[in-house]
Order: structure tokens, then C-alpha cells, then sequence
């Protein structure tokens, strides 16, 4: 299997992995039984689809479903951030998510798309997975409707060994600024250095001792996003598969002769 998350998933036998891709499977297929999840409604919904895109990536046998899924989403979220109809929104209030959107103005949506933790997810994956299509789609609407938007991610720091267990206290580091040009390739370049120097995230006991499921459940249940410490490493080698991929392909073949030798 490819990608290197913490602690691996070399331990598991091959009954054990083979279970975990049939879960992945009957995912898919609730994504295609319900509509719904093709595009989530609040932003904060960027922590299920980080959970679910990176046991996906880790098993490395639905890699076509995952792009078609990333395609569907982002399609979804163009139409309706610019027809003003029910994309994802920075809400938390259960009265304002099902009132949502309250007006249908450019005003409303710069308030409750101030700022991403989706977009970012949803950019990395793309490029990752090397959907040029998608990922221009996302370059349009982050210079285009979404351009006052904020992407944002987020990871450990010092004081997550202490806090993160409890949320009895703050604590973690914000990632903004972060770069949306080379396709994507400079925002994976970056995440991959971040998650090569952050000592936060590896001080975590969970992670120091194979437990790191034990953060990904503390993420979900308190409701912070998922450090791309766990997913970034997926999508290094898929982006540069991609790019050799590309570069072989924008190479101009030798002329043939009639003979089909393919010697001037």
C-alpha cells in the first residue's frame, strides 16, 4: 500500500486489509445511494471527508472513485457558490445550517465563507490525485467568488500532548498563507515540509507509540481538522506520479517515416 500515516498499516494481515477495502467499498456506494454526501453543507464537514479520503488513499484500490468523488464535489461546490444556492458554509448553529443560505448576496456569502479548512482538503487531494480539470476549477473560484476566503488547515503544537485527549484547553497551530499555484504542487511541497518539522505532531504519544488512531478519534470528536500529517504523505508520491506522467506526455514524439521505423 502506498503513503507512509503514522504507524503504517504494514501490521495488519491480509484478512484485516481486505475488510478495511470492503468498508471503503460500501462508502462508495453510500455516496452514490445518497446525494447528499457529494457535497457537504457546513465547512467543518472537511474532518469526515479527511477521515474517509485517507483510509481511502491508504488502501489504494478505489483511487478512480476518490477522483470522481473530488470532481463531483468540487462541480458542485462551483454551481453553488455561484448561484448563490447551499455550499458550504463556516456555521456551526444548527438553526443557521438549516436556514442557510439566509440571503442570496455576495455580502451573506463573504460572511459564512471568511474562511477553509474544505477548499484547502478538497485543493490538496486534487492535485494529488492529478485531476487538472478539478484543480482549475478551485484556482477559478479562489481568484474568482472565493478570493476573500481564508484557507486554513491545521496540526498539533507542544501543548496537543496535553490538551488534545480533554479539548480542556487550546491549543494547535493554525496553517494559513497557504500557496494555491504550480497546479496545487507548491501547496503539497509545503504541507510535506510542514509535517517534516513540526514537532508537535510527533510528540504526540499516541503517534510516538502506534496509537494515532487515538488523534484522528480526538479530531472527530471534538471537531478539528484532520493534520495533514496523516494525508499529505498519500498524495507525494500519486502528484509525482502525475507529474512524470505529464512531462512524458508534453514531449514531442520523433517523426516517422512511412516505413514506421521512426528514423529521419
Amino acid at each position: 500500500m502506498r503513503g507512509t500515516v503514522p504507524g503504517e498499516l504494514k501490521e495488519l494481515n491480509a484478512q484485516q486489509i481486505d475488510g478495511l477495502r470492503k468498508h471503503v467499498a460500501d462508502g462508495f456506494k453510500l455516496i452514490i445511494n445518497n446525494p447528499s454526501l457529494l457535497l457537504p453543507l457546513i465547512d467543518q464537514q472537511a474532518i469526515d471527508l479527511a477521515l474517509f479520503l485517507t483510509l481511502a488513499g491508504q488502501m489504494g484500490h478505489m483511487d478512480a472513485d476518490i477522483r470522481g468523488w473530488l470532481a463531483e464535489m468540487v462541480r458542485r461546490l462551483k454551481t453553488t457558490v455561484e448561484g448563490h444556492g447551499r455550499y458550504p458554509a463556516a456555521l456551526t448553529d444548527y438553526p443557521d445550517i438549516l436556514a442557510h443560505p439566509k440571503a442570496r448576496t455576495d455580502e451573506y456569502q463573504r460572511q459564512v465563507t471568511a474562511g477553509s479548512v474544505l477548499i484547502p482538503l478538497l485543493f490538496a487531494f486534487a492535485a494529488g490525485y492529478g485531476d487538472a480539470r478539478t484543480v482549475t476549477t478551485i484556482e477559478e473560484l479562489i481568484a474568482g467568488p472565493l478570493a476573500h476566503c481564508t484557507l486554513q488547515l491545521w496540526t498539533a503544537d507542544k501543548k496537543s500532548e496535553k490538551h488534545l485527549y480533554l479539548n480542556d484547553d487550546g491549543h494547535g497551530a493554525g496553517l494559513s498563507d497557504l500557496p494555491t499555484t504550480r497546479s496545487g504542487m507548491n501547496m503539497i511541497k509545503v504541507l510535506a515540509e510542514i509535517g517534516e518539522h513540526s514537532p508537535g505532531f510527533g510528540d504526540l504519544s499516541a503517534v510516538k507509540f502506534g496509537f494515532f488512531p487515538l488523534v484522528l478519534t480526538a479530531c472527530r470528536h471534538y471537531r478539528l481538522p484532520v493534520p495533514p500529517q496523516f494525508w499529505i504523505p498519500l498524495l507525494i508520491p500519486r502528484a509525482a506520479d502525475s507529474a512524470e506522467t505529464d512531462k512524458r506526455q508534453s514531449q514531442p514524439r520523433p517523426e516517422k517515416r512511412r516505413d514506421g521505423s521512426g528514423k529521419k
